[in-house]
């Protein structure tokens, strides 16, 4: 019997077979559909996950295997076409076979374009010889397809993959790396190559990682970073079931490309294009942060560290005192940087030292450092939320009422002084960038365990605004994940920008690449009444105030709101629970 998995898996023989139906040219793999009057190529073929070539037809929707191909030519029954192959011992009957066509290096450079951006070529490092090269066609109307041409042994390339198993990209630049990147496609490896990052991809698409031969990761730490889309996470899944099957299995890692803050199919490349403006150390820095981020995917030491440190509460979210930002974010984990916007009056200070008096009071090691106002002010503040009494605040009002004001001062005389004692105020000068990253450096080695700027956008800026913002967060971020301590820290939007978005952050976006955590803090006034989920189960609240989960990597809450109420008697807040949406919005 013929052997019909061979035949499925033979390009050749299906472009002979749509041939013979009707196609008269071809455009790499793209041609009219010879099963309708096609007057553009609307029609194709691919390579499935399993290795067989299939027809597909945009326009009329015929699509299958070349078995289906010959049946609609015949008008047979596909049974009848795949019995009468039973008979016929390893031949393709009715099936016209064509020398395929040879091209050389040069005419597929000509064919595709720029090298390094259109065009690969997978170089086999012992040889120095080139085994396969891929490149990629865009169409006319949008979209694009990919083609591979296999060496024919004699300096000349022929279409079509290997059929064993299929070479990696960059195999000399792998060869002698401790750590590689694993991404999604050939022009993503030249991103990271550029910044000194070896890197490596299977040919033929994210559909195709069983069929390539990833032997050369064997023993190396691997660090797999997936495009933002289903097909990226099936693509990971898939490279890290080949990884397990190498005799000497590499450590594996893998990046959660949702936590980066980039648009759906986002990857390696938009990453490095969104720091297009700093400079290329800067982008490499940015780029070893994000790998040093990576989650461990195998039973390794780090592994079992997360859960020592779990058990033992060495790796503990810090509470905020508030119930549902803490479950829905988990911000405050050791080696974490949060983020927390919102335009020019939405009481983020306020908010701060009420989270600032709860650490104070379950003695957690803190500090804040005050960019806007004297600390004595934000004593006073402190001194309102206790009271519950911001009449306090009203400097015609403590003067009226003398005894009030010498009371509290005699009864909290003590709480003030250790809690002031944990505010920093600006100096004279606004202190830089620079001048806060040390700052943060001194406070976390000595042992401060949650470490606040409010807010980091006052720093005097510098003549080139976004590479200094780069050149902090990534300072900072290195000293957050050495010493374990927790940095929030406060920031206004970009100019004109009332929006809750990543984009909407003042700073570079660096900023929001980098942190873990991203609230935003909106007001509404008049208040809204809003469907909540909160402890006695679903109400409807007056909100005046709303968090908006922009990002958060170690928590389940991004995407959501939580509904809030700032009251001015107080100037505090009280937590009310989860926006939902409204039954009517549900049910429909």
């Amino acid at each position: 019997m013929a052997n019909l998995e061979s035949i499925k898996a033979d390009e050749g023989a299906l472009r002979a077979m749509l041939e013979r139906a009707g196609v008269t040219a071809w455009r790499g793999r793209a041609c009219k559909c010879p099963f309708h009057d096609d007057g553009h190529a609307s029609a194709g073929i691919f390579g499935d996950d399993k290795g067989r070539w299939r027809f597909k037809c945009q326009a009329c929707g015929v699509s299958g295997d070349i078995f289906d191909i010959q049946a609609r030519i015949e008008g047979k029954p596909l049974e009848d076409v795949l019995r009468s192959y039973q008979d016929q011992p390893n031949t393709r009957r009715d099936i016209p076979r064509q020398k395929p066509k040879v091209w050389k290096k040069q005419e597929l450079a000509a064919r595709f374009g720029e090298p390094g951006r259109f065009v690969w070529s997978y170089i086999d490092p012992a040889t120095g010889k080139t085994d396969l090269i891929t490149g990629r066609v865009d169409h006319a109307g949008g979209g694009k397809h990919f083609e591979q041409y296999m060496s024919d042994g004699n300096g000349g390339f022929i279409a079509g993959a290997p059929a064993g198993p299929r070479p990696l990209y960059n195999r000399g630049g792998i060869k002698a790396a401790d750590r590689v990147v694993v991404v999604e496609g050939e022009r993503k490896v030249h991103a990271l190559v550029s910044l000194g990052i070896q890197a490596t991809c299977s040919p033929q698409g994210a559909l195709s990682a069983h069929l390539a031969d990833w032997s050369p990761q064997a023993g190396k730490s691997v660090i797999i970073w997936p495009d933002n889309d289903d097909n990226g996470l099936k693509y990971a899944d898939a490279v890290r079931g080949e990884l397990d099957k190498l005799p000497s299995r590499p450590s594996v890692r893998q990046i959660d490309p949702a936590g980066l803050g980039l648009c759906p199919k986002g990857d390696a490349v938009d990453f490095i294009a969104s720091l297009y403006d700093l400079p290329v150390e800067a982008q490499r820095r940015a780029v070893e942060e994000v790998l040093a981020d990576a989650a461990d995917m195998g039973v390794g030491a780090e592994w079992r560290e997360i859960w020592e440190a779990t058990l033992d509460g060495r790796r503990r979210a810090l509470p905020v005192g508030m119930t549902y930002m803490q479950r829905g974010t988990q911000a405050l984990l050791p080696g974490t940087i949060t983020l927390l916007c919102g335009a020019g009056g939405a009481s983020k200070s306020l908010l701060i030292v009420q989270w600032a008096r709860h650490w104070f009071e379950q003695e957690i090691p803190f500090v804040v450092y005050e960019l806007e106002g004297e600390r004595a002010e934000h004593l006073q503040r402190a001194a309102a939320q206790i009271t519950q009494d911001s009449r306090i605040l009203d400097s015609e009002w403590a003067e009226a009422n003398p005894a009030r004001i010498r009371e509290i001062m005699d009864e909290y005389a003590d709480y003030m002084a250790k809690f002031g004692a944990c505010l920093t105020a600006a100096p004279d000068t606004s202190p830089t960038l620079d001048d806060l990253a040390e700052w943060v450096a001194v406070q976390a080695k000595g042992g401060k365990q949650i470490i606040v700027i409010d807010p980091v956008t006052a720093a005097t800026p510098s003549g080139k605004p976004w590479i200094a913002d780069a050149e902090f967060i990534l300072k900072v971020k290195i000293t957050i994940r050495e010493t374990g301590a927790r940095l929030i820290l406060v920031m206004h939007p970009k100019k004109g920008h009332v929006g809750g978005g990543l984009d909407d952050l003042a700073g570079g976006a660096v900023y929001a690449r980098l942190a873990n955590t991203v609230l935003w803090l909106d007001v509404h006034e008049p208040p809204k009444d809003l469907l909540v989920k909160c402890a006695l189960g679903e109400n409807i609240f007056s909100a005046n105030r709303t968090i908006s989960v922009i990002k958060a990597r170690h928590g389940r809450g991004g995407g959501h709101k939580i509904a809030m109420r700032f009251d001015g008697q107080s100037v505090s807040y009280t937590e009310y629970g989860l926006v939902l949406p409204k039954k009517k919005e549900r049910a429909e």
